[in-house]
């Protein structure tokens, strides 16, 4: 495995550990990690069980850097509707919840009214062809040479525009 997509994927694994220790100790969720096919072609990690409550499906997303090399923030949120791989990203997955990862909590939010509030909110679903540090925000853009399409919107756009909920990691 690619050195940087095999540290990519150690963080992404950590933020689901970390999703599941919160959702199961805190909550009393049964988090239920799914097999290579749902995770890799559904885009969804667990499945979600709580008696007396609807089963969710939940994506969870690692906190990330603007820019490789670049501290993980939590003002903005990498959106993925095309994957590197050409296939449908994330954002039409088969996830009914997103689970962002923070510093401190997890903000879930039902993927198919983030949906809708991208589409509200990127111009167009063209990729623009600008170099990562061009990029403007609340747009898509295209790496070059690259199949994925990324944007970047941020929490407050989120916030303002959809209920979530917050699952702090240490319940405080």
């Amino acid at each position: 495995m690619n050195p940087l997509y095999e540290k990519e994927y150690k963080i992404g694994a950590s933020a689901e550990e970390v999703f599941k220790h919160t959702a199961e100790t805190y909550y009393k969720w049964d988090a239920i990690k799914t097999g290579f096919v749902e995770d890799v072609h559904d885009h969804v990690d667990f499945n979600m069980n709580q008696e007396g409550n609807p089963s969710w499906k939940v994506d969870v997303k690692a906190r990330k850097a603007l820019k490789r090399g670049m501290p993980p923030q939590d003002a903005w949120v990498w959106i993925e509707a095309v994957t590197v791989k050409g296939t449908l990203g994330w954002l039409f997955g088969e996830a009914d919840l997103i689970a962002f990862e923070r510093e401190n909590d997890f903000v879930l939010v039902k993927r198919v009214r983030l949906l809708s509030l991208v589409r509200d909110t990127f111009p167009n679903m063209e990729p623009s062809d600008l170099a990562p540090e061009e990029w403007p925000f609340n747009c898509w853009a295209q790496r070059k040479g690259r199949k994925d399409v990324i944007g970047l919107l941020s929490f407050e756009t989120i916030f303002k525009n959809l209920n979530v909920t917050f699952w702090n990691k240490n319940n405080e």
